[in-house]
């Protein structure tokens, strides 16, 4: 049997690989299931450095840009909310709702763009949430802390939850 490769989106995998003690260390199916529209290499994008991390909201292209230097480090994001995904569903535009994914019980996530008028996935941000953590919906404006995590196929946003 031949193997090939597994192409994952930008904002898909590094958290899922990346994590603290109640995430896997190494991608599994549930980390990748659900619909992916962002098909950008993220190493073509620009990686800029930063002289301090940012203490008001960034945007998710602004994550994307500044991905090595934010490594690590606790920032706000203020996007559009444009898939939610979690316990089995998928919710996109245009999918008229909930959308079940046959076989799936991925860790719950949104994704974000800057707003629906910049919709692009180059710049589409993943947001790892907990179980549990829903009441999000397509469209919704939302500002979200949490921790960024980088590699070199991915950023992601790993919520924070507690002081």
């Amino acid at each position: 049997m031949k193997l090939r490769p597994l192409r994952l989106a930008p904002a898909l995998l590094t958290a899922a690989c990346l994590g603290g003690s109640a995430q896997p260390a190494t991608p599994t199916s549930a980390d990748t299931a659900g619909p992916i529209s962002s098909r950008t290499d993220i190493s073509q994008l620009a990686d800029q450095p930063l002289d301090t991390v940012p203490t008001t909201p960034v945007t998710p292209r602004f994550v994307l840009e500044h991905r090595s230097a934010l490594h690590g480090k606790r920032v706000t994001v203020k996007g559009t909310v444009v898939r939610v995904v979690g316990a089995g569903n998928a919710q996109s535009p245009g999918s008229g709702g909930v959308t079940p994914v046959p076989g799936a019980n991925p860790q719950p996530r949104i994704f974000l763009v800057e707003s629906p008028a910049k919709a692009d996935d180059t710049y589409e941000l993943l947001v790892l949430l907990r179980e549990g953590d829903g009441g999000f919906a397509v469209g919704q404006a939302v500002e979200i802390e949490g921790v960024v995590e980088t590699g070199p196929a991915a950023v992601i946003l790993r919520r924070h939850y507690g002081p």
